[in-house]
């Protein structure tokens, strides 16, 4: 581009390298914002080029916003998890898992979580948590009650839209997926075919997954044999592989008003 035609800021800041303009070839960066691509060295040219960079810095931290405000939206938290964080997270609950869950969150790590433990211990409350983090870091998460993400898949059946397969493909691509209440579930052909259309995908590209449930894996096989099902089999070795188990063990947090 030209060199800037912009009049000098004023006489007082002229100096013979820039002639008061600060600097020279002007250009337009990614952000839309207008930059010298040479500042001067004179007191001025420092004052515009350190101006640009605050002035990019508060555009990358404002999309950076929007970004997060985006993510959030799509993964559908429970308004009554909304405002959980590992520093908001009770206390009483389960210390080793809240550790646990903290450093998971804040790993790269591509294996998945299962969160056991009995009602009210504050399983999807830790899940919630680990979840805001990945969002913080920028993936895309989402956090769904599994009997309800299957209602959704059957609803959308039968229908001249793609409903059903767009449900069941954000669920399995999704960058972060946390699965609540695994196993509550009625176990038929049709579940186990849905839940290892995901978990299954999940598995072999592993992607990151949490899942919460108040049934051990040896209850979660047993279910699988009653079924009958190999699918059904199938599944619960594929949690296996792909994720660690963390118990979170501690007081009924419903009782006390403050978790779930």
């Amino acid at each position: 581009m030209a060199q800037t035609s912009t009049a000098p800021a004023s006489s007082a800041n002229s100096c013979n390298d820039c002639h008061g303009f600060g600097g020279i070839w002007t250009d337009i960066d990614d952000m839309g914002l207008v930059y010298f691509k040479q500042y001067c060295a004179c007191e001025l040219g420092q004052q515009m080029k350190r101006a640009y960079q605050r002035g990019r810095e508060d555009k990358i931290r404002l999309l950076r916003q929007a970004e997060i405000s985006t993510l959030f939206g799509e993964a559908r938290i429970p308004s009554h998890f909304a405002a959980y964080t590992f520093e908001t997270y009770p206390r009483r609950g389960a210390q080793i898992a809240l550790d646990r869950s903290r450093d998971y969150a804040k790993s790269d790590s591509r294996r998945g979580l299962v969160l056991l433990g009995g009602y009210g211990t504050g399983k999807t409350g830790l899940a919630v948590c680990i979840l805001r983090e990945k969002i913080e870091q920028g993936m895309s998460s989402l956090f769904v009650q599994v009997p309800d993400l299957l209602d959704r898949i059957r609803a959308a059946y039968g229908r001249e839209d793609r409903g059903a397969q767009d449900v069941l493909e954000q669920a399995r691509k999704v960058d972060f997926l946390v699965l609540d209440d695994f196993g509550t579930e009625k176990r038929t052909p049709w579940v186990n075919e849905k839940l290892y259309q995901i978990i299954g995908y999940r598995h072999d590209w592993k992607l990151p997954t949490v899942i919460t449930t108040d049934r051990s894996l040896d209850q979660l096989r047993g279910d699988a044999n009653l079924s009958g099902e190999r699918q059904a089999d199938r599944v619960v070795w594929r949690i296996v592989e792909m994720c660690d188990v963390v118990e979170v063990a501690g007081p009924n947090l419903r009782d006390q008003t403050e978790g779930s």
